[in-house]
């Protein structure tokens, strides 16, 4: 008897527990998103790929489970769908978990403000070819829109000419801090589950 998908988000059946939490997390602020569409990349080595993640706006995002894992590979192929994709808008790479809400350490919590998780690694591949793992979640304080900093740069997905080049550096920020929290707590297979036949 085959079994049953066990992690569910909004009625989607996700690959891992992971990302559902991902989903909760991009829901909580404000971000559109698509998960695993129609088709697939084939890559130059013929082999076929798709990213996790589609956010409006702001491009492609993997999803691993593990920040110490290696994944030189997928991190190629997921360069290869950036090239291919969009010109414009970078992929990120997110390997860890959630980050915590509400560290104990005060150094912790300087480090959660600027944007470094202790169990989270973001890579941003731009088309370009640039690679950097300077990266960490960031709020819009004019318009409130959550985006991704790089390099202590943000990028978010308002596009707001106001934040071209503006060191933001809140990753403490309360909307980032719920979303965080909401991601941790959801439990994928706490809800109804889809019973395959037998």
């Amino acid at each position: 008897m085959a079994k049953p998908f066990k992690n569910w988000y909004r009625g989607r059946r996700m690959r891992s527990k992971i990302e559902a939490k991902w989903g909760v997390f991009f829901d909580h602020v404000g971000w559109k998103w698509e998960h695993e569409g129609e088709g697939y990349y084939v890559l130059g080595d013929g082999s076929c790929y798709l990213p996790d993640f589609y956010v409006i706006g702001a491009g492609w995002h993997e999803i691993k489970g593990d920040a110490q894992g290696k994944f030189e590979r997928e991190l190629a192929m997921m360069y290869d769908v950036v090239k291919m994709e969009d010109k414009e808008k970078p992929g990120y790479f997110l390997a860890g978990y959630i980050p915590d809400p509400d560290p104990f350490l005060e150094e912790d919590k300087e480090l959660l403000r600027v944007g470094i998780y202790d169990k989270l690694v973001i890579t941003y591949l731009d088309p370009s070819g640039y690679r950097s793992t300077d990266v960490g979640f960031c709020v819009c304080e004019e318009c409130g829109q959550v985006g991704i900093e790089t390099q202590a740069r943000a990028a978010l997905v308002c596009d707001r000419e106001h934040m071209d080049d503006i060191d933001v550096q809140n990753g403490n920020h309360p909307k980032l801090l719920k979303a965080f929290a909401a991601a941790q707590a959801y439990n994928p297979q706490a809800v109804p589950q889809y019973k395959a036949k037998s």
